[in-house]
């Protein structure tokens, strides 16, 4: 590392590396091509290969860890217990993760990441770096780097509503796991894909990725995995509207999870089932689910659920007619989402907030919390921003008229 910091200073000092922000620098491109013209001129296959699998250790394993840090449950995936350089058709797996502990790792090839907060703004900075990670492995023949990898990042561009890059890294993650013939892989992409199409506003091509998702990890009798399927599946109805087809799959979804042992799950998927029982008009029983749901989230650590539960929250007090304990549980929900760096959970949120203020004759109020959501949403570039531009113009228009 000493001497690497030496070079790294001499390169930048005559402008050839580009410190954009301390400790992270960027080539020129004529360095770029000359570095890659020698490696390819001086060095073995053999060493190129070594020197590609001990990168892309580090990014699989800190990326690993820094997803379990930012979405507060188990890891999804297992990883060889510690790095190396593995052939390129390694498969090799360690046991199963205990709940909201990082896989294990060598202490000197991850970032001292500790909480959530840290490991959102470890993932803002290695963007694109992963992005590309799961290019080059992909590239190289590292097809269980690539599909894990990508297996890592569903949660943060999911976040970040980046339903593009999410698509483009979990089809090179399809491909390679298609490749090693990896039915937990594909298993694993397909689910990314569904994810991804959602975001895009695909239905039908996220649909079938996940019933392909979930015939697959029930054939590998993964219970995590159906339950996450589950999970995916009953989102998918309910913003179609077919919520009774969401409260089966979210039944699915705490039978797995409770099958897997896994708490984070459980309180994930009651939240869930008070959502749509809410969407129903079971108003006592959503109250009881989004509750038991909040204690359960409380005990695992899990922010972002606990922002969710209580967004539920906010919106059952809100048909109940308790307004001021709407208000109080949107406004906890959104200052969770902005921890965790929900952006599009943080704009709905807002949008349900403006919606209650409306409804308790508050358009001032209801103004503010709709244009600061509406300005996410434009962010995003999210189909939502229309109808809700609507609404903002509307409520400006009435206050300016002193109607």
């Amino acid at each position: 590392p000493a001497r690497a910091t030496a070079l790294l200073g001499e390169l930048a000092r005559v402008h050839l590396l580009t410190e954009r922000s301390p400790g992270r620098y960027v080539f020129h491109d004529l360095l770029r091509a000359y570095a890659d013209e020698l490696a390819f001129t001086h060095e073995s296959t053999d060493a190129r290969h070594a020197v590609t699998g001990r990168l892309l250790d580090h990014y699989l394993h800190s990326a690993a860890h820094a997803s379990v840090l930012l979405s507060g449950k188990r890891a999804v995936i297992a990883l060889p217990s510690a790095p190396s350089a593995p052939p390129v058709d390694s498969a090799d797996t360690a046991p199963d993760t205990a709940p909201n502990t990082p896989p294990e790792t060598a202490p000197d090839t991850v970032p001292s990441l500790t909480d959530q907060q840290q490991a959102l703004n470890w993932f803002i900075d290695e963007d694109r770096v992963l992005l590309a990670a799961v290019k080059l492995a992909h590239r190289t023949g590292f097809d269980t780097h690539a599909w894990r990898l990508a297996a890592t990042l569903t949660t943060f561009l999911d976040r970040r509503h980046r339903g593009q890059a999410l698509a483009a890294v979990q089809t090179l993650a399809l491909d390679a796991a298609r490749r090693q013939d990896d039915a937990t892989g594909q298993a694993h992409a397909r689910r990314g894909l569904g994810v991804a199409h959602v975001i895009l506003d695909r239905p039908d091509e996220a649909q079938a990725h996940y019933a392909l998702a979930l015939d697959l990890f029930r054939t590998l009798g993964d219970h995590g995995g159906q339950a996450r399927t589950h999970q995916n599946l009953a989102w998918l109805a309910g913003s179609q509207h077919r919520h009774r087809d969401a409260l089966d799959h979210n039944r699915h979804s705490l039978r797995h999870y409770r099958a897997d042992g896994d708490l984070a799950g459980q309180a994930v998927a009651l939240n869930n089932l008070g959502w749509h029982r809410s969407q129903l008009g079971d108003l006592r029983q959503a109250l009881t689910d989004c509750r038991s749901a909040l204690a359960l989230l409380q005990q695992t650590g899990d922010v972002n659920g606990q922002a969710h539960t209580w967004d539920s929250l906010g919106y059952i007090h809100h048909r109940i007619g308790q307004t001021a304990q709407a208000v109080d549980c949107y406004r906890r929900a959104l200052d969770l989402f902005r921890q965790t760096g929900d952006r599009h959970s943080e704009a709905t949120a807002l949008a349900y907030l403006g919606d209650t203020h409306h409804d308790a004759d508050q358009p001032d109020a209801a103004y503010h919390a709709w244009t600061r959501a509406l300005a996410i949403f434009e962010e995003l570039g999210h189909p939502d921003a229309g109808p809700l531009r609507v609404k903002t113009l509307s409520v400006r228009d009435r206050s300016l008229s002193g109607r």
